[in-house]
């Protein structure tokens, strides 16, 4: 999806209708906290319930899943640190107030609450709950750390689950990151470009933890 919409040169606009928008925005909250440790809480259970691991490798298989998404947050708040890409929201800033994108957005960060208050409160463009999570989201664009994290999780269940013939479960788990994916491009949160780097991130991780758990406790054989 990532990569057909940078392909076919996707722009992001708000043009969408309002009820959409609120329920794209509902199904991006599940990753946030603290919504998004109660999904970890929940998927790790579920896995552990499909696989029926003894005790000893179900705390392994916890301690690699755990440590891969943590590991993958951080890199998404590493690059963010050294990689200033502006969100496409601040699209509507340079359209409705000639301010250049970048110039702009290092004035967002600095002071987003004042400055976006001061453009948007009277001309009434944006829906109010989406003017306020524009205001709590003020970190930069690239990567997508929601799309690092749901990615992460249809891959996990991908590879520990298919073989189970737990396809209900994985189709319903690729279904979840391709939505949330499409709520960061329709909500103005992402480019098509973060999304695509974020699930490379995603694969590379969950391709070493599939090497790690073979090394550690042979978790291949026992998928077989």
């Amino acid at each position: 999806m990532p990569t057909i919409s940078w392909i076919i040169n996707w722009h992001w606009s708000l043009n969408n209708n309002e009820i959409i928008l609120k329920m794209l925005y509902y199904i991006t909250l599940t990753i946030e906290l603290p919504w998004g440790i109660f999904i970890t809480i929940f998927l790790n259970s579920l896995f552990l319930w499909y696989l029926q691991f003894n005790k000893k490798n179900s705390l392994k298989l916890i301690i690699l899943i755990c440590t891969i998404i943590l590991i993958g947050q951080g890199i998404k708040s590493f690059i963010k640190i050294y990689i200033k890409e502006p969100r496409p929201f601040t699209v509507l800033f340079k359209k409705n107030n000639n301010f250049n994108n970048k110039s702009f957005y290092f004035l967002y960060i600095k002071n987003n609450n004042l400055f976006i208050k001061n453009i948007f409160t009277n001309k009434k463009l944006i829906p109010n709950w989406l003017y306020k999570y524009w205001k709590y989201e003020n970190n930069s664009s690239f990567p997508s750390g929601h799309t690092l994290f749901a990615v992460t999780w249809a891959l996990l269940g991908s590879g520990l689950l298919w073989s189970n013939h737990h396809y209900k479960t994985v189709i319903s788990l690729m279904l979840w990151a391709l939505i949330i994916m499409e709520s960061r491009l329709i909500l103005g949160m992402h480019w098509p470009k973060d999304l695509l780097v974020s699930i490379l991130i995603s694969w590379f991780l969950v391709i070493i933890m599939y090497w790690l758990a073979h090394i550690w406790f042979k978790l291949l054989i026992l998928l077989k």
